[in-house]
């Protein structure tokens, strides 16, 4: 059902050809003070200075950026392509010891309202992101990133293209850095792109990461109303495709005042079976969900103790993300989605790091989850409803300034 088109994008310029890997960066919100320090003094061009302000209180921050992009633009560093395309990603990166694939393309999707189910979201969103990326975009008037969008495909349409075209020398080509090495080619052979716009002719799409910017891009729809506001730069992945895979994220935090650790246990010992156990394993989660239970690790940083927390699944759609959510954020500390303070909640989605962000908590409380269930959250979706923030990790994230679009530059 959403309507997709090629386009002529900008990209870093043939002369930084080998010096990908130092002008691309992660999406804005994944970026921490140090990680944004770094990637600034990675390279003068690196697209990180086009998404994140390097002072968030500076109020000429937008006007800054828009001016650095047109700067980049003048001094060649950013080119645009000759002729329209879609350009699809290889993304190569290792999940424990296994090396696995993952590929997409890129497009232009014309906005819709969520009212329409073209584009499904799964997770609330928070109006402080929104405001910041309406100001930029309106401001600047290009998009560095892209909305992540996940289809199903069973036919393989994509991966039969992929086939053909990864032997071919790439457009862009950009080594192993943050642990994942990418290929870009252009598609624009007038059958190849008729048969990505037909992919999506009789389905809706998943919004898998950047809700606030898709949410984001129908304000900026609803105030513009013109030609410069009608698409926004989306990546599609298949959720068929065998090189698919989503992670988990964990939840840590500190206790809130009055609860002591003991307090907090017995509390949850009345809605969860608690079995103490000597370390972390993920795959025991694995094996609580195959016999039909919801499962997941606690671990005390005052103590170390670790727990395994599981109970019988109450339905086909009871997951431990709702559990934790509703039993213990919400009757156990009085938290909800709309009141948590912004940075209550940290979030990790590997062990070490797990690990280390737990050991710098006071009365710190690490949950440690399996990934959750996609067909659980696409169900949701098309019945309108959302998960709680931050259930869903789709591995490797889309690097910002890959591929870029200015908008109305068609």
């Amino acid at each position: 059902m959403p309507k997709i088109i090629p386009f002529r994008a900008f990209s870093f310029a043939s002369k930084f050809k080998n010096e990908m890997e130092k002008l691309i960066a992660p999406p804005y919100d994944v970026i921490s003070g140090d990680g944004l320090k770094a990637l600034r003094s990675r390279h003068d061009y690196n697209a990180v200075k086009l998404s994140l302000a390097a002072d968030p209180s500076d109020p000429e921050r937008y006007q800054k950026m828009k001016t650095e992009f047109q700067d980049w633009k003048q001094k060649g560093v950013f080119e645009q392509n000759a002729e329209p395309a879609f350009y699809l990603i290889e993304e190569v990166f290792d999940v424990g010891s296994t090396s696995q694939t993952r590929i997409g393309f890129v497009a232009l999707m014309e906005v819709s309202p969520l009212a329409e189910k073209k584009v499904l979201p799964h997770e609330f969103t928070l109006a402080g992101p929104k405001k910041d990326r309406l100001e930029l975009l309106k401001t600047m008037g290009a998009e560095l990133s892209q909305v992540f969008l996940c289809y199903r495909d069973s036919e393989l349409i994509l991966e039969k293209i992929y086939s053909e075209l990864k032997s071919s020398i790439p457009f862009l080509s950009v080594p192993k850095v943050d642990h994942v090495a990418r290929k870009v080619w252009k598609v624009a052979d007038a059958k190849k792109v008729q048969d990505l716009i037909g992919l999506l002719d009789a389905q809706s799409v998943l919004i898998a990461d950047g809700h606030h910017r898709y949410e984001t891009s129908i304000r900026f729809r609803e105030d513009d109303g013109t030609d410069k506001s009608k698409y926004v730069q989306s990546y599609f992945t298949n959720l068929s495709s065998p090189g698919f895979s989503i992670q988990s994220i964990h939840r840590l935090f500190s206790l809130p005042e009055g609860i002591s650790s003991q307090g907090f246990l017995e509390n949850l010992r009345n809605v969860i079976e608690l079995k103490k156990v000597p370390q972390i394993a993920p795959a025991d989660l694995l094996a609580a969900n195959k016999r039909g239970e919801i499962a997941f690790f606690l671990k005390l940083a005052q103590t170390g103790e670790v727990f395994l927390c599981s109970r019988k699944k109450a339905s086909s759609e009871d997951a431990e993300i709702f559990f934790i959510q509703q039993e213990i954020f919400e009757k156990i500390f009085h938290w909800d989605v709309a009141t948590t303070p912004h940075g209550v909640l940290k979030y990790e989605h590997e062990l070490p790091e797990f690990e280390k962000t737990l050991a710098k908590l006071k009365n710190g409380v690490g949950i440690f989850l399996p990934p959750t269930n996609l067909d659980l959250v696409m169900t949701r979706a098309l019945r309108g409803e959302r998960m709680p923030q931050k259930s869903t990790y789709f591995y490797p994230k889309i690097a910002s300034g890959l591929i870029n679009y200015e908008l109305g530059k068609i």
